[in-house]
C-alpha cells in the first residue's frame, strides 16, 4: 500500500464515523467592545451548540439501493390520478396559469378529435352510452338508449382488432416495427432510417462488423447496450439482406466511440416510446396534445443522447414551457407552491436513507500495521454494520393496486414506470454519466468495457 492510500483510508474512516453523530448547530455568537465599530470582538461561545440533525445518512449501492422518491410518486399520495380528485393551487389565478387554462381547452378539443379518429371507438360509444342512459335512470328511454349502444359496440367488435384496438392506430405504430427484409417493398428502407439515435442491443456471440477505411473486418462485442445514430440502409456482405449503417456515440469507451457497425433490424432495441411518438399517430396526438413541453423534452433527449453542448438550453427551454403550458396538477406539485414537496426537495438525494447501526471494526484480522510516525495503525481495517431503512415513500400497493413507489428502479422500463429523484425527464443524468467517463478518458485514464 502506497502512503497516499494509507493516508486516504483513515481519512474516510474519520469521515465514515462521523456519520455516525448528530449534525450540531453553530451556537451562540458573543460580542465585546463597541459593536459599532469595525474592531469588536464577536465569537461563538464554547460549548453551546445543540443537536441540530439526527445521524440519518443516504446510502447509495449502484442502483440497487437508491431512493425510491420521485415527484411522480408523491404526486399519486395525495390522489392526483384519481376519479374525483382536482389538485390546483389555491388561489394561483394569474396570467399564465389563465394562459394556461386557455390552452388545456384547445388542447382538449384536440384529443377529443384525435381520440375518434385513432383510438378506440368502443370509448366514445361508452361516453355517449354514459350520457344517454345515466346510471340510476331505468326508464324506457334509457333503456333503449343502453340496448342502441349496446348493439352498435357489438358490431364495432367485429370490425376492430381484438375486438376494440382502431386499425389505424395499430397500423401507423407497426409501421415503425417493419423489417425491411420481411416487407420488402420498393423504396422502403427501413423505419429506423428516419430515426436519429438508437439503442443497439448487447451482442456477445455474433459481435457488430464494422465498416469504414482501416477497419480491417473487426468485430465489437458488447455486453451493454451502445448507443448510436443510423446513417444509413445498405446490403450486407452478401448482399441480400439490408442492413443498418450505425455510428456509435459512446465517449464513456475511446475504442469504440465513433466507430461505424452493420446492425440487423432485429438488433436495434425497441423503445416502446419512440415506436408510438414517431408514428403518424403519435406526431398527431402531440399536436393534438398541444405539448409543447413534450417537444422541448423529446429535443432535449435527443441533444442529450448526442452528447450535444447546447442541451443545458432545452432544460431551460423546458423549464420556461412547463410555467407557461402546465396544468394545474403540475403546478400543485412545484416545491414554491407546495409545502409537502418543498420539504422532499430540501432533504432528497440518490441514496436510501436510514441509520447506521450495529458498527464493528476489526483491525486485526490479516492486516499489517504501518510503522512511520503518526501513522503506527492497520492498513487495513474491515468494517461491518446494519441499516435501518428510512423509505422516502412508504412501499406497498395503494388501493388501486399499484405499487406506490417501487424500491429497485433499475432499468429503462422501472425509470419510466417510478420516475427520478431530480425529476430527470430526458436523461440528463445519462448525459452527465457519458461526459464524466469522457472527461477521465481525456485524462489518460482507461474505461473498460462493462455491462449497463
Amino acid at each position: 500500500m502506497q502512503q497516499i492510500d494509507f493516508d486516504d483510508m483513515w481519512y474516510k474512516i474519520n469521515k465514515f464515523v462521523t456519520l455516525l453523530y448528530p449534525q450540531w448547530t453553530q451556537g451562540t455568537i458573543v460580542s465585546a467592545g463597541d459593536q459599532k465599530t469595525a474592531d469588536s470582538a464577536r465569537f461563538v461561545q464554547p460549548f453551546t451548540q445543540t443537536i441540530g440533525a439526527s445521524p440519518i445518512v443516504r446510502l447509495r449501492v449502484g442502483d440497487v439501493i437508491k431512493s425510491n422518491y420521485s415527484r411522480f410518486a408523491l404526486a399519486r399520495t395525495f390522489g392526483i390520478g384519481d376519479q374525483g380528485v382536482k389538485a390546483q393551487p389555491v388561489g394561483f389565478q394569474n396570467s399564465l396559469f389563465i394562459l394556461s387554462d386557455i390552452l388545456r381547452k384547445w388542447r382538449d378539443v384536440g384529443l377529443t378529435i384525435f381520440s375518434t379518429i385513432f383510438g378506440s371507438p368502443q370509448g366514445l360509444v361508452q361516453i355517449a352510452s354514459d350520457a344517454a342512459a345515466p346510471q340510476g335512470k331505468i326508464g324506457a328511454p334509457e333503456l333503449a338508449a343502453s340496448a342502441g349502444f349496446d348493439a352498435g359496440a357489438n358490431l364495432l367488435s367485429k370490425i376492430l382488432i381484438n375486438g376494440f384496438v382502431n386499425p389505424l392506430l395499430t397500423l401507423q405504430t407497426m409501421q415503425r416495427l417493419r423489417d425491411p427484409n420481411v416487407f420488402d417493398t420498393e423504396g422502403f428502407d427501413g423505419p429506423m432510417s428516419s430515426i436519429m439515435f438508437v439503442y443497439v442491443n448487447p451482442n456477445m456471440i455474433d459481435g457488430y462488423q464494422t465498416v469504414g477505411e482501416g477497419s480491417g473486418g473487426i468485430k465489437i462485442f458488447t455486453t451493454k447496450r451502445l448507443l448510436g445514430r443510423v446513417i444509413e440502409t445498405v446490403k450486407d456482405e452478401t448482399g441480400n439482406k439490408k442492413v443498418y449503417k450505425v455510428i456509435i456515440s459512446d465517449r464513456s469507451d475511446s475504442s469504440i466511440h465513433q466507430k461505424e457497425i452493420l446492425v440487423r433490424h432485429e438488433d436495434i432495441w425497441n423503445d416502446p416510446s419512440e415506436t408510438f411518438t414517431k408514428s403518424v399517430a403519435g406526431i398527431l396526438f402531440t399536436v393534438a396534445a398541444a405539448d409543447a413541453i413534450g417537444v422541448v423534452d423529446s429535443f432535449a433527449g435527443l441533444l442529450s443522447k448526442a452528447g450535444g453542448d447546447a442541451a443545458f438550453l432545452t432544460d431551460i427551454a423546458s423549464d420556461v414551457a412547463s410555467i407557461f403550458l402546465e396544468n394545474p396538477e403540475s403546478a400543485f406539485m412545484r416545491p414554491e407552491l407546495n409545502p409537502y414537496v418543498r420539504a422532499f426537495h430540501t432533504t432528497r438525494g440518490r441514496g436510501l436513507a436510514g441509520v447506521i447501526k450495529g458498527v464493528n471494526f476489526n483491525w486485526l484480522e490479516d492486516f499489517s500495521w504501518e510503522t512511520d510516525h503518526n501513522a503506527r495503525a492497520p492498513m487495513g481495517c474491515k468494517i461491518s454494520f446494519s441499516f435501518d431503512v428510512i423509505h422516502d415513500i412508504p412501499p406497498g400497493l395503494d388501493h388501486t393496486g399499484f405499487n406506490r413507489a417501487p424500491l429497485y428502479n433499475v432499468g429503462e422500463v422501472m425509470r419510466n414506470v417510478a420516475g427520478d429523484v431530480y425529476d430527470d425527464r430526458f436523461s440528463a443524468s445519462e448525459r452527465n454519466f457519458r461526459e464524466g467517463g469522457s472527461t477521465l478518458l481525456s485524462k489518460g485514464v482507461t474505461a473498460k468495457k462493462t455491462g449497463r
